[in-house]
């Protein structure tokens, strides 16, 4: 009862204004308080000593204030709510989402290149049978997969970017964050990428420390993490209950899951025009894409109206 109290607790502790006078160096404004009105600057600023070098390093890594260790604890033990304190304005607190992503993808890129791929995950051929029979050819996915494979942060970073649209409609008119805009849903893709990857780091370092080799199983533990991060964040994000997070994600990811077929059709119908097998793409735009579209439509329409039938008879 005390974790939940304290993950719906969002009150941040701020400095409080200082009463001593200043004389700004950058302006040569007189004030008081932690900052500069007029430039900005904080107060105290003056010659540089050892405390502005070790500030400075710091600074580097957001550690200079509490934000980086303040945010990272937050995305793993309260991340909903942490997305919905951010995109409703209490940013201040925060590490920039996207800075944030960007160092947590240079870890996980040392990581996988100080451990090779293969060691981790295996062979990646036959990934595209997921989304296309074998034996069709394909004019850049082959290599996109396995760069994905070579590069799991931007791969997961890629997945979870096919949820924005998805999320943007079939969340659209969630109690707690309703009519979020798409560039808030943008955002939402940032914060659930950097703890996904948190959550693959965590368990790649498992695997490292007791010499584990799950090669086989790899691809479904990272879908399942992948899975629960979003099921985790949009059930304190979006405040539905269990079930009506659950069937919404099923819907989201299926979703998702239709438009990477688009993607790797619309790859594979390239390859046969410039092949000069136009027939051929035509044939299986009509009897694969245009099904695909209409099903990733259907979805995502079927779960909005539903959405708006509840919230009328909530009202």
């Amino acid at each position: 009862a005390r974790f939940r109290q304290w993950q719906k607790d969002s009150s941040l502790h701020i400095a409080k204004p200082s009463d001593e006078p200043f004389h700004c160096q950058c302006c040569g404004t007189d004030f008081r308080g932690n900052f500069c009105p007029r430039c900005g600057q904080e107060s105290g600023v003056g010659r540089i000593t050892w405390k502005t070098v070790q500030k400075g390093f710091a600074m580097l890594w957001g550690m200079d204030s509490r934000s980086l260790p303040y945010t990272l604890c937050q995305l793993l033990l309260r991340p909903g709510y942490l997305i919905r304190d951010y995109i409703s304005g209490k940013q201040q607190a925060s590490y920039p989402p996207i800075s944030l992503l960007v160092c947590v993808a240079v870890v996980v890129f040392i990581f996988v290149s100080i451990k090779s791929p293969q060691d981790i995950s295996g062979n990646s051929s036959g990934h595209l049978l997921i989304f296309a029979p074998a034996g069709e050819n394909f004019l850049m996915f082959d290599n996109v997969f396995n760069f994905f494979e070579q590069h799991y942060d931007v791969g997961v970073t890629f997945f979870l970017s096919l949820l924005v649209i998805p999320t943007y409609f079939i969340f659209r008119l969630s109690p707690q964050c309703d009519h979020h805009t798409l560039p808030e849903s943008l955002f939402i893709l940032v914060f659930n990428s950097t703890i996904t990857l948190l959550w693959v780091l965590i368990f790649w370092f498992f695997i490292a420390v007791f010499k584990l080799e799950p090669k086989s199983a790899t691809p479904f533990i990272l879908l399942s993490i992948v899975v629960l991060t979003v099921y985790r964040s949009y059930h304190r994000l979006f405040g539905y209950g269990r079930w009506s997070t659950l069937w919404r994600v099923i819907a989201v990811f299926f979703a998702a899951v239709l438009t990477m077929c688009l993607l790797v059709l619309s790859d594979h119908m390239t390859y046969l025009v410039i092949s000069g097998k136009s027939i051929i793409a035509l044939k299986i735009f009509a009897c694969r894409f245009i099904p695909f579209l209409l099903g990733i439509i259907f979805v995502i329409g079927a779960s909005y109206y539903i959405s708006r039938r509840t919230q009328v008879k909530a009202a």
